[in-house]
C-alpha cells in the first residue's frame, strides 16, 4: 500500500508547486525482510485552466529511501521472498485528472513513472484520491 499526502501553492491559474510524501508499505512475516520506504518530493504541476474535467501533468524531484521493488524466486523446492531498494534520488513525471465537485473539492485520478539512481530502478503507480483548495 502506498501513502501520498501533498500540500501545495498555486502560483497562477495554470501552475502550481507542492510538497509531497511518498509512503510505501509491506506486509511480511518474514522479520529480515523490509517493511516499505518513505520519499519526500518537489513537484511542479501544469494545469488546464478550466473546465469540468482539468487535465495536469507533473515533474518531480527528491529523495528518500525510494521506493521497494518486491522479488520472489524459487530454487525448485522453495520459494524467497525479499525487496531491492531504488533510489535514494528520485525522479518522474506523472498526468491526471482533476474532476471538481463542490467549490473546494476534486476527486483526483493519476498516473505517475518514478524514476531512482544511483540504485537504479522505475516505479509505477496509479493513485486515486480527494484534493481540498482553501
Amino acid at each position: 500500500a502506498i501513502l501520498m499526502p501533498e500540500v501545495g501553492y498555486r502560483l497562477s491559474r495554470r501552475f502550481a508547486v507542492a510538497l509531497a510524501g511518498r509512503h510505501q508499505f509491506i506486509t511480511s512475516r518474514d522479520p529480515n525482510m523490509a517493511t516499505g520506504a518513505h520519499a519526500v518530493l518537489l513537484r511542479a504541476i501544469w494545469s488546464a485552466a478550466s473546465g469540468r474535467v482539468r487535465p495536469y501533468g507533473v515533474a518531480s524531484l527528491g529523495g528518500g529511501e525510494g521506493f521497494r521493488l518486491l522479488l520472489q524466486a524459487r530454487d525448485g523446492q522453495r520459494t524467497f521472498r525479499d525487496t531491492v531498494r531504488g533510489g535514494p534520488l528520485l525522479g518522474g513525471l506523472a498526468g491526471g485528472l482533476a474532476i471538481p465537485f463542490g467549490e473546494s473539492w476534486s476527486a483526483v485520478v493519476e498516473v505517475a513513472w518514478l524514476a531512482s539512481a544511483p540504485s537504479f530502478s522505475i516505479a509505477f503507480d496509479a493513485v486515486t484520491g480527494l484534493r481540498f483548495a482553501f
